[in-house]
């Protein structure tokens, strides 16, 4: 014992480390529920990192206390609570690590996910008031000598390492572990989307289709973007690469067709009856409809436009947008400004407010994304030329003051 207490951190430090472990594992556990975009992720990943740093310090914490907790002689008042706090502690480390690699336990409505932040959360009290009872400061010197500073960062990276492991063993042993989050018996539908409506992403639809299928739910696919761009990429995404029920496609969209066509595409025709609403004034008994009666424009002007363009206008017009969207990405790159990578005609850029509104106020009808991004779509009448125009504006405006702050 006397060995490994010299290796180790300083008593002091190992106890204040512990309490920002735990502080910085339940904030990002707790933060990690209202997130959902993949900018994002850093939190889970910094939330496994500091929840595993945590058993190394126990081993050490446990190691120095171990002789006073046998004996009971040498027990005072917070001898229990700093058992029950290690008890704890274990408890939320062993339920988080049997979550991240997929473990299954039958507990009723409650899952280990349950269990892992009820005491987690539990630990942060237990351990304030652990801490109020045993304080003690730290001193400059416990930070000071470099073999600290070592110590820590090794024990940062076998976290990281352990929890890219821990991912690597759950995909091996094809457990649910990065799924079950967000699915359970009880889902009924899983859905994808085929070109974000932000940033043009692609979701993997054949895994996806292999999670909704595990659950006996449907698959749908939200395509109404890129539904017509994806038949001329190299993506993954409809019925004939998955096991995809149901997929809306809106050729008022790219399609270009007159507003309102939205589409709804189904694998078994079946599966419209829950649409069907009764009709029993009319001659068909039954209409699959989700607005009723409207105007058939729409799907004339689909019928038009499909019957000219597909398929070689619609991939002349995918192959133009998307050279355009890349030249407005790198144009905007080439500026300073970070800009998301357009795997379809869709650019988003992150420019200053002022700029932002400078431009509208020269007339561009741009948007945001949700994250605050310039967002301009490189629809099929968006010429090159246009794009020339407002990457000049863009310039003129950048070197204005007013739109620098």
């Amino acid at each position: 014992m006397g060995s490994l207490a010299r290796l180790g951190p300083p008593p002091r430090l190992v106890d204040w480390s512990l309490f920002a472990f735990v502080t910085l594992a339940a904030t990002t556990g707790i933060t990690s529920f209202w997130i959902g975009h993949p900018s994002d992720a850093a939190v889970f990943w910094v939330h496994a990192v500091a929840g595993l740093s945590i058993p190394p310090l126990l081993v050490l914490k446990f190691r120095r206390v171990a002789g006073r907790v046998r004996d009971r002689q040498a027990w005072d008042r917070a001898t229990p609570l700093s058992i029950a706090l290690a008890a704890v502690a274990v408890t939320a480390a062993a339920t988080g690590v049997a979550w991240a690699v997929g473990v299954t336990v039958p507990l009723g409505f409650w899952t280990l996910l349950n269990l892992h932040v009820l005491f987690g959360l539990l630990l942060v009290p237990l351990l304030l008031v652990h801490l109020r009872a045993r304080y003690r400061p730290l001193y400059r010197t416990d930070l000071r000598e470099r073999r600290v500073a070592l110590q820590y960062a090794g024990l940062v990276a076998a976290a990281g390492v352990t929890s890219t492991g821990l991912r690597w063993l759950a995909t091996l042993l094809g457990t649910p572990a990065a799924t079950r989050r967000f699915t359970d018996d009880d889902t009924v539908m899983v859905v994808g989307v085929a070109g974000t409506t932000e940033y043009g992403r692609v979701d993997p639809v054949p895994e996806i289709s292999d999670i909704a299928h595990e659950h006996d739910a449907l698959l749908h696919v939200d395509a109404a973007w890129g539904g017509f761009l994806l038949p001329f990429t190299d993506f993954e995404w409809n019925f004939a690469h998955a096991d995809v029920d149901t997929m809306t496609i809106d050729p008022h969209k790219v399609g270009q067709a007159a507003i309102p066509a939205g589409g709804l595409v189904v694998r078994d025709e079946t599966l419209l009856d829950a649409l069907a609403v009764d009709t029993p004034y009319l001659e068909s008994t039954a209409q699959a409809t989700l607005t009723g009666t409207r105007s058939g424009a729409g799907v004339a002007s689909t019928v038009a436009v499909i019957e000219e363009l597909w398929p070689e206008g619609y991939r002349e017009n995918y192959e133009r947008s998307q050279a355009n969207a890349e030249w407005l990405a790198d144009a905007l790159a080439e500026r300073g400004f970070e800009v998301v990578d357009p795997v379809l005609p869709l650019v988003a850029a992150d420019v200053p407010t002022a700029l932002f509104e400078a431009l509208r106020d020269e007339g561009w009808r741009i948007a945001r994304t949700a994250a605050g991004e310039l967002r301009i779509v490189c629809m099929p009448h968006v010429t090159r030329e246009m794009l020339e125009s407002f990457v000049a504006d863009v310039d003129d405006l950048h070197r204005t003051p007013n739109a620098n702050p």
